[in-house]
């Protein structure tokens, strides 16, 4: 950041803030850290739970272990990745102006998850011609 050099403190525009740009640095470094904390829980969730479905159905139903997997470490992923964001990073938007912090935070992850859980079940038949297709 600049500094100041009559104090030797961050520069600040006139309303007190850092210049854009380092409060974008700023923002964007702790969205893109929290995403990377996120993914890899969510990366060794989804192969441990794959796996154990797979020894559960004893190799057969595919569409569980692709599904179940995916749908459990894609929730733990939204939830990290907006607590995350929110919690170490700042750098979510405020709540709106009557809404609860905890309601604003369940609506993110319930409208991040929501997507997320969608492209999950409609990848099931993608994934099926593919190992059709490779088998």
């Amino acid at each position: 950041e600049p500094i100041d050099p009559s104090t030797g403190n961050p520069a600040l525009d006139a309303a007190g803030r850092s210049p854009v740009f380092f409060e974008m640095r700023t923002l964007a470094f702790g969205a893109v850290t929290a995403s990377m904390f996120a993914y890899l829980a969510a990366q060794f969730c989804d192969v441990y739970l794959f796996h154990w479905w797979k020894r559960l159905t004893k190799g057969k139903h595919l569409w569980v272990r692709n599904n179940g997997s995916t749908l459990v470490s894609q929730l733990l992923d939204t939830v990290a990745v907006i607590l995350i964001t929110h919690y170490w990073a700042r750098a979510l938007p405020p709540p709106a102006p009557g809404q609860s912090l905890a309601g604003h935070l369940t609506l993110l992850i319930f409208t991040g998850y929501a997507f997320k859980f969608a492209v999950a079940v409609l990848d099931t038949i993608p994934i099926y011609l593919a190992v059709h297709f490779l088998k």
